[in-house]
């Protein structure tokens, strides 16, 4: 089912999309890190180390999974040619005519406009 945000209605997203962004930036700063660590234990793959990495690097994989899905559901879609940001669809439920959220300035422009209005 497609969803539709006026104005107003995706000025309330800017809370919820805020904490999504910020989860989403924290847990690949994490995962950058523990793929870094991983690459110097490559060696010794078999260490305790090296698998407890493994496993909270799934663990940030799959939240990271379940912060697009919760988008997703709200109807909305992180921009896969500006990071950061997250497109919201218009009352017509098509992203060319909706909003964009930036999750550096927590600002909402409108999309046809490029003009912030929150």
């Amino acid at each position: 089912m497609k969803r539709a945000y006026d104005r107003d209605r995706a000025r309330q997203l800017i809370p919820l999309l805020g904490s999504i962004t910020q989860e989403i930036s924290e847990r690949v700063h994490e995962a950058l890190i523990i793929q870094g660590r991983l690459v110097k234990l490559e060696g010794n793959p078999a260490s305790d180390e090296f698998m407890n990495l493994k496993a909270k690097l799934a663990i940030h994989r799959r939240e990271l999974r379940q912060s697009a899905k919760e988008l997703n559901r709200l109807g909305c879609v992180m921009d896969a040619e500006e990071p950061g940001q997250i497109r919201i669809p218009g009352t017509d439920g098509e992203f060319e005519h909706g909003f964009q959220f930036d999750s550096d300035s927590h600002s909402l422009r409108r999309v046809e406009t490029g003009v912030n209005i929150a």
